[in-house]
């Protein structure tokens, strides 16, 4: 099994941060347009949602906690085009002053897969960064 980390800083504070993040449905399309095409909740559990990114990747995951306190999100792949043996992986929300830090962690195995995850990771925590920046204040 092979651990992935990635930090990015927001330059939005982290309760509007976490807005976006912590929707485990619309979240993914939400915080990376262009890089998510589309991310659909399962009609029937709520826990389960598929996302489709423009690169062609589908990952079906299953929703394992969400803690509003904690500004923490934990989802896992359980199928799709790319289908580990395990994943486990979060969002976290820390405040920084007046913005965040955006931590996403990533427990994956086969240790092989690491590397198109860590990849993928990289450039999405660029795209959010970008997208979250441009959130207008509520």
């Amino acid at each position: 099994m092979t651990a992935i980390r990635i930090e990015v800083q927001l330059d939005l504070d982290a309760d509007r941060a976490w807005e976006v993040i912590g929707d485990f449905v619309d979240g993914p399309a939400r915080m990376a347009p262009g890089f998510v095409a589309k991310s659909l909740g399962d009609k029937d559990s709520p826990d389960l949602r598929e996302v489709t990114f423009t690169n062609g990747l589908v990952v079906r995951e299953r929703l394992v906690a969400r803690d509003d306190e904690q500004r923490r999100i934990a989802y896992a792949v359980i199928g799709g085009t790319m289908t580990p043996e395990h994943d486990e992986a979060a969002f976290q929300v820390f405040p920084d002053g007046d913005r965040s830090l955006l931590v996403w962690t990533r427990d994956v195995r086969p240790a092989e897969l690491a590397d198109q995850f860590r990849a993928v990771m990289q450039e999405g925590v660029k795209v959010i960064a970008r997208t979250l920046r441009a959130q207008p204040s509520s």
